[in-house]
């Protein structure tokens, strides 16, 4: 080029941007052509993946109908009348018949795994005891129906699976009835299935034992197969590797009574061949079209390269200023651009002038803009500034430029603005937002947002930052406190929730997922009505109208959890306004379920101290009249109502202090000595500890009080050397525990017979029905016997 030296010359020759040209035309049509092969590819392994989910289902349900066809045959001999009867030589022909029609073995075993008839030998043979861990164990465990693993037969010596019933005799589990299956039973079932060749469906087992396989099924079985997944996922499509290393698609399909998975796999490399074959065609298609398409650009290059040089030193001439004539060349493009150089060499002038005054209307709206505008240097030096910056931070222009934007800038803000500034100027990123404080000249920070940009010269060399600066103090407040008052919302125990005036969740927080179960992504969309009960629709539908008209409504009532069980909850619906006018319905739940349990549970002691009070004074009053009856002055009124108030106060303190649950029997003897107040040894007491219910302690203890009384104003305790032995114990049966406690004096003064019954025996058999008092005189002392029926009651047992 004339006045150039080819070293200053920048860029690719012509014919690089043609032949780029061509290839960019052929790219699409290979793109499209590649995609297609790519497409084909995916639908060929598509229908693979299709293909083995398909055997592995059919294969499953060809099994599946076995298994309940096997399990109905076993069900039906199960209610054979030779079982119940126990005719195990009929049982014997019936099995055989049986098992004859599905080809089968079945075998009947007893709870302890003792095999009683087994149809592989004959009736009598003897037979093994099966190990209650193995095949027995879940028809043991659930009394259903069961489908073993792969296990070595006890009697077949070899490998089987067994199908299993529970057989009931008088509705208690007695037998299992099984059927052995062989694994070649298995094969012959899945070889029903036709696949092409390299295809093989396998059945194993929940141990990945290797039941049946349809190609080298002897081999294979009771191996460990290569699949050792379980049947959490029912059915699905993998790739990997089997026993042999090959690289395969795999299917499985789990059986529905059985925890056996069913595998169709193929090597991918059977899949795959067809599209290799493609693949290279492909490639080979597309190498000889580029080659083709090479020495055809380099061509046209050189036809076109003329006029592009000669509109080439036209253009220097444009920018020296001077008038250009149209050029005329073969090219028609090349004429065009020779007509518009010299129609620019024209429009320059004008261009000029108008350049002034678009600089002067930048500069006006520079300095009247309702934001900020600054420009700053690359050493951080501010060189201009608009006046509405200057009046957001207070100071005049002169007072701005030339000092650093650092200094005006909050220093904990630098950091962030800093790591943005560095991208900015390496030519990272083309500009950058930001929010930040700046330094108003009475020293109060000012929130702005800053939207930079580097300027470049004509050589894309940057020579300075622009930056537009926004006033954001007032939105960044209201922002904040609407973040504050999401962080309420979120960190609330309550359950707050809005929606819609026609009842739709708009909005769910974690105190309403951690109160009904749902997630916000479950619920929101839902009504309302998804969470209340249908008997309390109305009162949803009331309280939707009342807050659409501005009020707010409190209720209490239920709400339904996710699980289905209710919420005791108080809800407080209250209006959301937009302009002055309800758009939406503000929810408030708090969980009251545990306050209601505490108002039943007040409701509840207070309803059970007034029957146990009632109770007392009951109890009270008989000792009144019987100890009444059965003194004649009020000095010994006095002391035997005493006595006895004293034993009754102690067994209820006891009965108060284990909130009238249940007693133990021995601390209640305790009690009473301590009433008495025995010297060491005066009572000898032995026994088991006993839990008795409350309503039996009260008469107990006013027995034992009396024995006592009696004992220490007549009997062993009215003498040094006397003493007293308190033994007791539980018999207990199926259907009862009997209580059995005996008090026999010795040492004491000589006794006699009485002729009516004391108040104690009289006590006890009047309010603990069914129980029996024996008394006894013998020359020792007195034998008291009492025995009280407990029942099964909760609590009164031996402990």
């Amino acid at each position: 080029m004339p006045g150039m030296s080819s070293g200053n010359l920048r860029g690719r020759p012509l014919s690089h941007y043609l032949v780029m040209l061509i290839f960019s035309v052929l790219m699409p049509a290979v793109i499209l052509a590649g995609a297609l092969v790519v497409r084909t590819t995916h639908l060929d392994r598509d229908r693979a993946n299709r293909e083995a989910l398909q055997l592995a289902r059919s294969a499953a349900s060809l099994l599946d109908r076995e298994i309940e066809g096997s399990i109905e045959s076993l069900t039906a001999l199960a209610l054979s009348p030779a079982i119940q009867d126990g005719d195990f030589a009929s049982l014997y022909d019936q099995m055989k018949s049986t098992v004859r029609l599905r080809n089968r073995n079945a075998l009947l075993s007893k709870v302890n795994g003792q095999q009683i008839v087994n149809t592989r030998v004959a009736f009598g043979t003897p037979l093994p005891l099966d190990d209650t861990t193995g095949y027995l164990a879940p028809v043991l465990r659930t009394q259903k129906p069961s489908i073993s693993d792969l296990v070595l037969g006890a009697v077949a010596k070899k490998w089987v699976v067994a199908f299993s019933v529970p057989v009931f005799v008088d509705e208690k589990l007695t037998y299992v009835l099984s059927m052995s299956v062989d694994p070649e039973h298995i094969y012959e079932i899945i070889r029903q299935e036709k696949v092409d060749p390299g295809w093989v469906i396998a059945v194993n087992d929940s141990q990945h034992k290797i039941i049946a396989r349809t190609q080298d099924h002897a081999g294979f079985v009771g191996q460990f197969g290569n699949d050792t997944a379980d049947c959490t996922e029912r059915e699905g499509v993998t790739r990997g590797y089997d026993s042999a290393g090959q690289n395969v698609i795999s299917a499985h399909s789990c059986l529905n009574r059985a925890n056996w998975r069913i595998t169709a796999f193929v090597p991918v490399q059977i899949i795959d061949a067809p599209l290799w074959r493609l693949w290279w065609m492909f490639g080979l298609s597309t190498l000889a079209f580029l080659v083709a398409a090479l020495p055809l650009a380099i061509l046209f290059a050189h036809k076109i390269a003329g006029p592009v040089q000669a509109n080439a030193t036209a253009a220097i001439k444009l920018a020296r200023g001077e008038v250009l004539v149209p050029l005329v060349t073969p090219l028609l493009e090349a004429n065009a651009v020779s007509e518009a150089l010299a129609k620019a060499s024209q429009d320059l002038v004008a261009r000029t002038k108008s350049l002034a005054r678009n600089e002067a209307m930048l500069r006006s709206v520079f300095e009247q803009s309702a934001v900020g505008f600054e420009r700053v240097g690359l050493d951080g030096r501010i060189l201009d500034v608009n006046e509405r910056l200057c009046r957001l931070l207070g100071y005049s222009r002169q007072e701005y430029v030339g000092r650093s934007f650092r200094e005006l800038t909050e220093p904990e803000d630098l950091r962030v603005e800093d790591e943005k500034l560095v991208a900015l100027l390496t030519g990272e990123i083309e500009s950058y937002v930001l929010e930040k404080r700046l330094i108003s000249k009475s020293g109060a920070p000012v929130w702005v947002r800053i939207t930079s940009s580097l300027v470049h010269d004509q050589h894309s060399v940057g020579i300075y930052r622009s930056s537009v600066i926004e006033d954001v103090t007032e939105s960044r407040r209201s922002r904040i406190e609407v973040a504050q008052l999401a962080a309420i919302v979120e960190a609330s125990a309550d359950g707050l929730v809005s929606a819609g005036l026609n009842g739709t969740i708009q909005t769910w927080n974690p105190g309403a997922e951690a109160l009904f179960g749902y997630t916000a992504a479950e619920i929101i969309g839902r009504p309302l009505a998804d969470l209340v009960p249908p008997n309390q629709m109305h009162e949803l539908r009331s309280d939707l109208t009342k807050v659409s008209l501005g009020e707010t409504v409190k209720r209490e009532g239920t709400r339904r959890h996710k699980d289905g069980h209710l919420v005791q909850i108080l809800t407080t619906a209250s209006p959301m306004t937009n302009s002055g006018k309800v758009n939406a319905v503000s929810v408030a739940m708090e969980d009251i379920s545990e306050r209601k349990q505490r108002e039943a549970q007040v409701d509840l002691l207070n309803r059970e101290l007034a029957h146990r009070v009632k109770n007392t004074l009951a109890v009270t009053q008989s000792l009144a009249n019987q100890t009444l009856r059965n003194n004649t002055t009020a000095e010994g009124f006095r002391r035997a109502f005493q006595g006895r108030l004293q034993a009754l106060a102690a067994a209820t303190d006891m009965l108060t202090e284990n909130d009238w649950g249940v007693l133990e029997f021995s601390e209640l003897v305790n009690r009473l000595e301590n009433v008495f107040g025995t010297a060491p040894g005066k009572l000898r007491k032995s026994g088991p500890r006993v839990n008795l219910p409350s309503d039996l302690s009260v008469p107990l203890a006013l027995a034992l009080h009396e024995l006592g009384t009696n004992a220490s104003k007549y009997g062993a305790w009215s003498v040094d050397e006397g003493h007293v032995e308190l033994v007791w114990g539980v018999q207990k049966n199926e259907m009862t525990s009997q209580l059995s406690i005996r008090w026999s004096e010795h040492g004491g003064p000589a006794v006699r017979t009485i002729g009516s019954k004391g108040f104690g025996t009289v006590l006890i058999e009047r309010t603990i029905p069914g129980a029996v008092v024996k008394q006894s005189f013998d020359e020792p002392g007195l034998v008291c016997i009492i025995e009280l029926d407990l029942g099964n009651r909760a609590g009164a047992q031996e402990i």
